[in-house]
């Protein structure tokens, strides 16, 4: 998935697989790797700004 989202931000169209990056997020999240998620989050955000975690990651994310 990575490798996909690195070559549509290049081109241009990663909101196209944003939902599947928020995926990539989250189980980052799941599995404490936060600072490879925070890193991941931003670079959603910059292509997707309205795109939004559920409440259940927020709070992994806040205790960790």
């Amino acid at each position: 998935m990575l490798a996909l989202w690195d070559v549509c931000v290049e081109r241009g169209s990663a909101t196209e697989v944003a939902a599947a990056m928020k995926g990539v997020v989250k189980t980052e999240l799941q599995n404490n790797q936060v600072d490879l998620a925070a890193q991941h989050w931003v670079e959603l955000v910059k292509v997707a700004p309205t795109m939004t975690l559920d409440t259940a990651s927020l709070l992994r994310w806040c205790r960790l």
